[in-house]
C-alpha cells in the first residue's frame, strides 16, 4: 500500500479555536503529558494512491459549553475519515475521553478522577484507573503523531493500549 502525503495547504486550513490553549487553563498539572499540545486542533490528510482515496485523521479539543464561568471540563476527539474518489465518506469518532479542570494544587489524583468520560468508537467505556491511564497514553500518541505530521496506526495504538 503507497502512501502520498498531502499538505494541509492543497485541501484545508488548519482547524485553530484558540491561538493559545495556555490562556484557556489547559491541561491540569497531574496530565502534564498534554502540555506541548499549542493548538486546539490539527489533521493529517494522506492521499492512498492503491484504494483512490483520500484517508484524514484529526484530533479536537474543546471546552465545555459555559458563560461566564471558568471552564469546567474539556473534551479530546480524536477523528477518522476516509474519502473516495466517487465521493463518498465514512468518518467515525475513533476516541473521545472528557477531562475535569481540577485545579492545580490537587496534584495526588489519579487519572481516573481527572477523566469523566472515555468513548473508544462510541462504545463508553468504564473509566478506571487503567483505563483512564490507557485512554491519556493513546490520546497522547495520537495528537503527537498528527502533529509530527504522521498518519498513527490507529488500529494498532488503540490495541496496544487495551482500548480495541
Amino acid at each position: 500500500m503507497t502512501y502520498n502525503t498531502i499538505s494541509t495547504g492543497e485541501i484545508c486550513q488548519k482547524y485553530t479555536c484558540y491561538d493559545n490553549l495556555k490562556n484557556m487553563q489547559w491541561p491540569s498539572a497531574v496530565l502534564s503529558i498534554f502540555q506541548n499540545i499549542q493548538q486546539s486542533s490539527n489533521q493529517i490528510l494522506v492521499k492512498n494512491k492503491a484504494q483512490d482515496s483520500i484517508q484524514g485523521v484529526r484530533y479536537i479539543l474543546d471546552t465545555e459549553p459555559s458563560n461566564l464561568r471558568p471552564v469546567k471540563s474539556w473534551t479530546i476527539r480524536i477523528e477518522e475519515w476516509n474519502c473516495t474518489a466517487k465521493g463518498t465518506i465514512k468518518a467515525k469518532d475513533t476516541l473521545l475521553i472528557r477531562v475535569s479542570n481540577i485545579p492545580q494544587n490537587c496534584n495526588d489524583l489519579s487519572y481516573a478522577q481527572h477523566i469523566k468520560d472515555i468513548y473508544v468508537q462510541d462504545i463508553p467505556m468504564d473509566v478506571s484507573s487503567d483505563t483512564a491511564f490507557n485512554a491519556v497514553m493513546a490520546t497522547s500518541i495520537f495528537i503527537s503523531k498528527i502533529n509530527a505530521g504522521r498518519l498513527p496506526d490507529i488500529k494498532k495504538i488503540l490495541s496496544l493500549y487495551n482500548l480495541a
